[in-house]
C-alpha cells in the first residue's frame, strides 16, 4: 500500500508540469488571428516597427539563430516566427512541420516577411485529411526515408548480434 502512494505521489509530480502547461490551442486562419500571440522576430530588427503595428497587442521577442526560434516554437515559448520571406520559403522548403500563414508587406520596400506557424495550426477546409497526410509525411520521413531506414536497420542488426551472442552466453 505504502508503495502504490509513492507511485502516485512520483506520478503526479512527474504530471503536474503537463497539466500546468496545456492551453487549448486555437487554429490560425489568416495573420489577423496573431493579435495576442507571443512572436519571435528573426533578424528583422529593421522591421520591428511594421510589426508592433500589426500586432499592438503581441509579446514580441528576438531571435539571433532561426534554430532558437523554433526550438521555442516546439517548446510552446513562442508562437508565431517572423522572418523575411527569402529565408521563410527556404525554411518551409526544407521542413513540411510548418507553414507560411500569410505574409506582411514593408513599407517603401518590395520586400515581404513571412509568418510561419506549425503546419498543424493552420486552419484548412479539409482538416480531417490533412491530418492525415501530416502523419503519412511523418511516416516517411522518421521512418521509410533513406537515412531512417539505415539506422533502423543498423539498430535492428545491433540488437539481432547482441541476441546471438547473450544466446550463446546464456547456454555456456
Amino acid at each position: 500500500m505504502k508503495k502504490l502512494r509513492y507511485i502516485a505521489i512520483i506520478l503526479s509530480i512527474l504530471c503536474l508540469p503537463m497539466l500546468l502547461g496545456c492551453k487549448e490551442k486555437t487554429l490560425y486562419t489568416d495573420i489577423s488571428d496573431l493579435t495576442t500571440e507571443t512572436i519571435g522576430i528573426y533578424h528583422a530588427d529593421e522591421y520591428e516597427e511594421t510589426i508592433t503595428q500589426t500586432f499592438p497587442q503581441a509579446e514580441i521577442n528576438h531571435y539571433d539563430k532561426a534554430l532558437s526560434l523554433f526550438v521555442d516554437i516546439e517548446a510552446s515559448k513562442c508562437d508565431v516566427a517572423i522572418i523575411e520571406e527569402e529565408l521563410g520559403n527556404q525554411l518551409l522548403n526544407r521542413n513540411g512541420d510548418y507553414g507560411c500563414l500569410g505574409y506582411i508587406p514593408i513599407a517603401e520596400s518590395d520586400a515581404r516577411l513571412c509568418v510561419i506557424v506549425e503546419q498543424s495550426m493552420i486552419a484548412t477546409t479539409d482538416q480531417h485529411s490533412d491530418i492525415i497526410s501530416n502523419v503519412g509525411d511523418r511516416v516517411y520521413r522518421n521512418f521509410l526515408s533513406g537515412d531512417a531506414l539505415k539506422l533502423i536497420l543498423g539498430g535492428f542488426y545491433t540488437t539481432l548480434i547482441i541476441f546471438v551472442f547473450g544466446g550463446i552466453l546464456a547456454i555456456a
